[in-house]
């Protein structure tokens, strides 16, 4: 995927790599970009970050994504599936990339 990425980059455009989630469930070695020079020649800033790093301002951050939600500037996929019986076939699906968006499981009504 970030090889692609760097593909559509404007020059001095900014990339922000968040963790690797997906690696951490799998024996395979993750490979850098074939075309890594594009950074170079596009004048790229590319960037890690970890959530844990903001835990101070998670609160904070929390909100205003609330915010964005509810205003209709951020736009949420959600798939929600009800009942606990269900978690079993569905822990499968949630690497697979079948849908796009946050696959959810409700268990119950909140009281």
């Amino acid at each position: 995927m970030l090889d692609t990425l760097l593909l559509h980059t404007a020059p001095r455009g900014r990339v922000l790599i968040c963790g690797a989630m997906s690696s951490g469930y799998t024996d395979v070695r993750l490979q850098g970009p074939t075309n890594y020079m594009r950074i170079c020649t596009h004048q790229l800033t590319v960037r890690g970050i970890l959530l844990f790093f903001y835990a101070d301002r998670l609160a904070e951050g929390a909100a205003q994504l609330g915010a964005w939600v509810r205003e209709g500037r951020l736009h949420v996929a959600e798939e929600v599936v009800e009942g606990f019986e269900r978690a079993p076939a569905l822990l499968p699906t949630m690497f697979s990339g079948k849908q796009p968006g946050k696959l959810l499981l409700k268990v119950a009504d909140p009281e």
